[in-house]
């Protein structure tokens, strides 16, 4: 599947619908080097993610993609810089928040963009990639979500504990664990296709929905990441 800013990517007109989102404490799964296992590329993990988004989601969505590390500065190199090369790729055109704090030989990044034109997001995304790969800045994974309302089916197949009813993509998952009370439904899954995720309570999972039911309008909106949901974008 191409992703060039249409079609699938972009049938979708602006704005965000409010959803819930969790902060679970986890740990990045590495390899014997220390190193973040990257897992599937992020353009694969991307396009996956919009296939299910479209399938538990409608009308509106919101798209973010998010990065986050800290690297040790080589020597003669500048925080500044990379800040520089990544506000370039970003633009006037894409909504970004890029944040660099520097410390003594070492810096802080974090990069978040988001809109409702996912195929944008993901071409940026993969230029700054290339920028963080050249500065020796690329040893994390991107967390990749999209809010919006929830179809009904969705609603009612987590209700039932088995969303693979309503999403031909989770075909190849399980669940790993899912917490519920009357305005919520938050399940964590490892799904075929997205990566090796994080590890939390022991297991590994590599998608995370969140269902939120708001206590006016009964309407139930949805958001879904990977590898999981977290409180910063």
């Amino acid at each position: 599947m191409i992703m060039n800013g249409h079609g699938v990517w972009s049938k979708y007109g602006r704005g965000m619908v409010a959803a819930l989102a969790i902060v679970i404490a986890a740990v990045i799964v590495k390899d014997a080097t220390g190193q973040a296992k990257a897992g599937e590329s992020l353009q694969d993990r991307a396009e996956l993610l919009v296939v299910l988004a479209e399938q538990v989601l409608e009308g509106e969505i919101t798209y973010a993609l998010a990065y986050e590390t800290k690297v040790a500065l080589q020597d003669g190199q500048s925080a500044e810089g990379v800040e520089q090369q990544l506000r370039a790729v970003a633009g006037e055109e894409t909504a970004s928040d890029i944040i660099v704090t520097s410390m003594p030989k070492a810096a802080h990044l974090f990069i978040r963009l988001y809109g409702a034109d996912a195929g944008q997001l993901l071409s940026k995304a993969l230029e700054m990639e290339r920028v963080l790969a050249s500065s020796g800045w690329l040893d994390s994974e991107w967390q990749i979500r999209a809010d919006g309302k929830a179809h009904a089916q969705t609603t009612e197949a987590m209700e039932a504990g088995n969303l693979q009813q309503a999403a031909e993509g989770l075909g190849n998952s399980r669940t790993i664990d899912q917490y519920r009370d009357e305005q919520s439904i938050i399940t964590r899954y490892f799904a075929e296709g997205l990566g090796r995720g994080v590890v939390s309570g022991g297991d590994a999972g590599n998608l995370q929905i969140a269902l939120h039911r708001h206590s006016e309008s009964g309407q139930w909106t949805a958001a879904l990441a990977t590898p999981m949901l977290t409180g910063e974008f």
